[in-house]
């Protein structure tokens, strides 16, 4: 079974050229490895039935948005956002070898921001809205031209900043 397997180095994009197995078990597989890629407790996280049902959802969604098979849209924990108890959720796909990282707004449906390296402290924060292929090519395009989008409101709040991150203005207990 041949499948394009992401890389352990998240900053290298997945090797390119290899046929992908369009299988069931070829397709599951490469989306675990997927996984495993951007959510290293994916083998260690307990099943919650929730969960996994809210995971389907949002990759449902986001594949009809974008036009995409929902199997090749892999949603995990979100290691640095939670609302209240709740973990938040991340969005993955590869694209011509190339990751692309999504954050789904809680309480708005079908709202996303990408994320991508913070300009200040290069965490992955969010830096443009993604909701549908329009706005997502917006996005692409400043960045093909070397040029930085507007910012959502949310990237100057998101927790994954460093804590002394010289991007951000107004956050809490810090000033840029």
């Amino acid at each position: 079974m041949t499948t394009t397997e992401p890389t352990a180095d998240p900053t290298v994009s997945p090797p390119t050229g290899a046929r992908r197995d369009t299988s069931l078990v070829g397709r599951a597989v490469r989306a675990a490895h997927i996984a495993r890629h951007v959510d290293p407790e994916f083998d260690t996280r307990a099943a919650d039935h929730r969960r996994t049902a809210h995971r389907r959802a949002l990759a449902h969604d986001f594949a009809d948005a974008h036009g995409l098979d929902a199997i090749d849209v892999i949603v995990t924990d979100d290691p640095d956002r939670c609302y209240g108890t709740w973990r938040g959720f991340l969005i993955t796909i590869t694209d011509n070898g190339q990751y692309f990282t999504f954050l789904p707004l809680p309480g708005t449906d079908g709202y996303y921001l990408i994320l991508g390296p913070c300009p200040g402290c290069d965490r992955p924060v969010p830096l443009a809205d993604a909701s549908d292929p329009p706005a997502l090519g917006r996005y692409l395009d400043a960045i093909a031209d070397d040029t930085e989008p507007p910012h959502p409101a949310e990237f100057n709040h998101d927790p994954a900043h460093a804590a002394r991150c010289p991007a951000t203005r107004h956050r809490r207990g810090h000033t840029a």
